[in-house]
């Protein structure tokens, strides 16, 4: 399902006891789309509202198939974005003892807030810090490194080997 962008108030649907799942497209989330190489469409999402100790919390997971540049051989690589999101909502003068512990706080400024801040600010912190492939494609521009050189060294006779042998 097609989730909107629209502003959501975690108090409400957390006493309501609300589910949003769905799909919710990223292309407004500049934030994010300025941190990767190519355009990525959509973020699934499955968030429950729930009240604990009287704050709204939201348990779930947002995921999102994105497009990075990898730091070694400068060519895109896609990476599938997963990560579980265990959210606070609070005031901005809020009382840290009361955020349930496992929990991060959102200090929500007015009532509401946008569903796309709140899903744009998780992918954001799944970004890795220097996205590289396991093993990198083939790269025209590749430049050898210090260990691959060492390893292509034809092993040369030792010239102190004569000396060795007159010692015996």
């Amino acid at each position: 399902m097609l989730l909107p962008d629209y502003l959501i108030d975690p108090w409400q649907l957390a006493t309501q006891g609300s589910v949003l799942q769905g799909r919710l497209p990223l292309t407004n989330m500049t934030r994010l789309q300025s941190a990767l190489s190519a355009h990525a469409e959509w973020a699934t999402l499955e968030w429950h509202f729930s009240m604990i100790s009287g704050q709204p919390v939201i348990r779930g997971t947002v995921a999102a198939e994105i497009t990075v540049q990898c730091q070694r051989c400068l060519q895109n690589m896609t990476i599938q974005a997963v990560g579980e999101t265990w959210l606070c909502a609070v005031h901005e003068h809020f009382n840290e003892e009361k955020i349930p512990e496992g929990f991060e706080p959102v200090i929500i400024e007015h009532q509401h807030i946008a569903l796309s801040q709140l899903v744009e600010d998780e992918l954001i912190l799944l970004l890795p810090f220097a996205p590289m492939h396991e093993v990198c494609p083939e790269n025209p521009y590749h430049i050898e490194t210090v260990e691959e050189r060492v390893e292509e060294k034809v092993e040369k006779p030792n010239p102190f080997a004569v000396l060795a042998q007159l010692k015996k």
